[in-house]
């Protein structure tokens, strides 16, 4: 087993035990798609062999998406916390919320793209990122159903409103584009 994978396993259990100890209820239910994904991403690697950069930033983002959910800065969750002020009410831009979507979604791409370039073999590289950076979004979608079933759920509202959600979708967009864009950009040197 790759080093990377038993680190996202080893993350996933951290993960699940700290939200546990916190009884943070939302985190929990989050912790069953971390098994969903950790899962998926070591089958997949079983197949298609995902990079160092893939992988290593896949964990990367668990850590991001941990301290995120779990640990707060003056009494703010740091998902809420104001990093830059780029642009003001009623966007809040740039929170560590976003700034994290957009690196899960550099993440997603890059692994998305090596998926779709083991099976597309006869595809150009910019189709291969068309497609990628539809599938990103796709996936940014799916997790922001995941987001709303955890309020539903749990009762919770820590993931924010409309505005959240359409921030989020945005910032999943950007990175799915960076994402691709950087898996042509290696594949061409």
């Amino acid at each position: 087993m790759k080093k990377s994978i038993l680190a996202a396993i080893i993350l996933t259990v951290a993960f699940i035990v700290t939200a546990a100890i916190k009884q943070n209820q939302e985190f929990l239910f989050y912790s069953l798609t971390l098994v969903v994904l950790v899962s998926l991403v070591f089958i997949l690697d079983k197949r298609f062999n995902f990079s160092a950069v893939g992988l290593w930033g896949f964990d990367a983002w668990m850590v991001l998406h941990l301290a995120g959910g779990l640990a707060t800065v003056g009494g703010v969750s740091l998902y809420a916390l104001l990093l830059l002020p780029i642009v003001g009410e009623p966007y809040h831009i740039l929170k560590y919320d976003q700034l994290v979507h957009v690196y899960c979604y550099v993440v997603i791409a890059i692994l998305a793209y090596e998926v779709l370039a083991g099976l597309l073999t006869e595809s150009s590289a910019l189709a291969i990122a068309s497609l990628t950076v539809l599938l990103a979004m796709g996936i940014g979608a799916l997790n922001e159903v995941v987001e709303f079933m955890a309020v539903v759920a749990v009762g919770s509202t820590g993931v924010g409103d409309y505005m959240n959600n359409a921030i989020d979708l945005v910032a999943n967009l950007l990175g799915g584009i960076l994402g691709a864009a950087y898996c042509v950009m290696r594949q061409r040197h």
